[in-house]
């Protein structure tokens, strides 16, 4: 890309000629760079446990994936946590940085460090879903 000319306001909000130029570098970039965007959920009923997950990428092409899950007395939060760690198909779409979306509030509280992870049945996904993230 050429810059062919470059207006310079006259304010003096600018100490010179410089310092506008990066501020519009740093405000022209920050338009530009996006990052991906993960939300997730889960859900289980007596008869059946789905999950689903939506991925947008900085285009904002949005990446929609259902999925039916293996239904074994399995627990909400087991759910919420299978669902998460389907944000494996993420891996293969190579971002760099994703910020992730969820309405589980154990969930989310586990991977911030906030709530710590006693129960063992969720402390395989627990493992799984912070592998993966740190990825």
């Amino acid at each position: 890309m050429k810059v062919a000319s470059v207006w310079i306001p006259s304010s003096k909000a600018f100490s010179g000629r410089e310092e506008w130029i990066q501020q519009e570098i740093k405000r022209i970039t920050s338009l530009w760079i996006t990052h991906w965007r993960l939300y997730f959920d889960g859900s289980c009923t007596q008869n059946a446990a789905r999950a689903a997950i939506v991925i947008i990428d900085p285009k904002d092409t949005h990446h929609c994936y259902s999925f039916l899950l293996d239904y074994q007395q399995t627990t909400n939060n087991q759910v919420e946590f299978k669902a998460l760690i389907i944000l494996e198909i993420l891996i293969e779409l190579g971002p760099t940085k994703v910020v992730v979306f969820g309405d589980s509030e154990l969930v989310i509280n586990q991977l911030n460090g906030e709530y710590k992870c006693r129960h063992i049945t969720i402390a395989g996904y627990y493992l799984a879903a912070t592998q993966l993230l740190s990825y």
